[in-house]
């Protein structure tokens, strides 16, 4: 009975970690993110999930690639 449950919670854990990683590279923000962009981040109560990168057009929901690096920079404090 217990390995069943635990089994079912692999199973669920393993579908939300490929769910995540799916979302994160159809938003093209999956190969900006290294530990320590994440920490800041993440840190700074920034939602991962609704940043869009480098769109070719103006969306007001995407950050371009200056715009993240700036943002990068402001969280980390380089940009002082």
């Amino acid at each position: 009975m217990k390995i069943k449950v635990l089994k079912f919670f692999l199973i669920l854990i393993l579908i939300s970690i490929i769910i995540s990683i799916g979302i994160l590279y159809y938003h093209n923000i999956l190969f900006q993110l290294s530990p320590r962009i994440l920490y800041l981040l993440l840190s700074n109560e920034i939602n991962i999930f609704h940043l869009h990168y480098d769109c070719h057009e103006f969306c007001p929901g995407f950050i371009s690639v200056c715009d993240f690096e700036l943002l990068i920079m402001e969280l980390s404090g380089e940009l002082n």
